[in-house]
């Protein structure tokens, strides 16, 4: 009954975080969701999510302090890669810990991502690792989060694909006029 408003306001949070076009403000949105999780799954005892959502926050805070100054440290992916294979080890509840593991792993290389768009296909796979291990603890908010993170991963696409449209178009108008200039001036 506790869990409830946590896990309401984490997929609140989720929907929108994929919506964003800037790697910070995804960086942003992913802490406070890590953090709504964390409480979420101690309240079900889903402790080895729960313990994937603990290095997760502290590897938004990480990642966020990395892109501030620019630095792109590839030994951080490690470490948090293993940080989260040890979590899900100490926390082991039964082979659905794996779903767990697998999605703390893809979304460190997601959120390592300074492209968005990388990062959006990679947390495609999160979703439905996410899905698996939502479904094995019957976590109806986690469940309901993974299939709006679908949602808008595919509201994200449809997004950038239509305005991705114009800039083609655009760019095919301006490459014809070239061409259409450039026979002008060979004769």
């Amino acid at each position: 009954m506790f869990a409830i408003p946590f896990g309401v306001c984490a997929v609140i949070c989720s929907f929108f975080l994929i919506q964003q076009k800037k790697h910070e403000k995804m960086l942003i949105l992913k802490l406070i969701c890590d953090v709504l999780w964390i409480a979420y799954l101690a309240l079900i005892g889903a402790y080895s999510g729960m313990a994937i959502s603990v290095i997760g926050a502290a590897r938004e805070l990480t990642f966020f302090g990395v892109r501030k100054r620019s630095n792109r440290c590839d030994w951080l992916l490690i470490l948090f890669i293993c940080a989260e294979i040890i979590a899900v080890g100490i926390t082991w509840e039964s082979a659905w810990s794996v779903c767990s593991l697998i999605s703390g792993i893809l979304s460190t290389i997601a959120f390592y991502q300074r492209n968005t768009g990388k990062s959006k296909v990679i947390l495609a796979l999160v979703c439905i690792s996410q899905f698996i291990y939502a479904c094995h603890h019957r976590s109806v908010f986690a469940l309901i989060n993974e299939c709006m993170t679908a949602v808008s991963l595919c509201l994200a696409w449809i997004r950038h694909k239509r305005n991705k449209a114009p800039e083609k178009e655009c760019s095919d108008l301006t490459e014809n006029l070239n061409q259409e200039e450039n026979k002008r001036n060979e004769m």
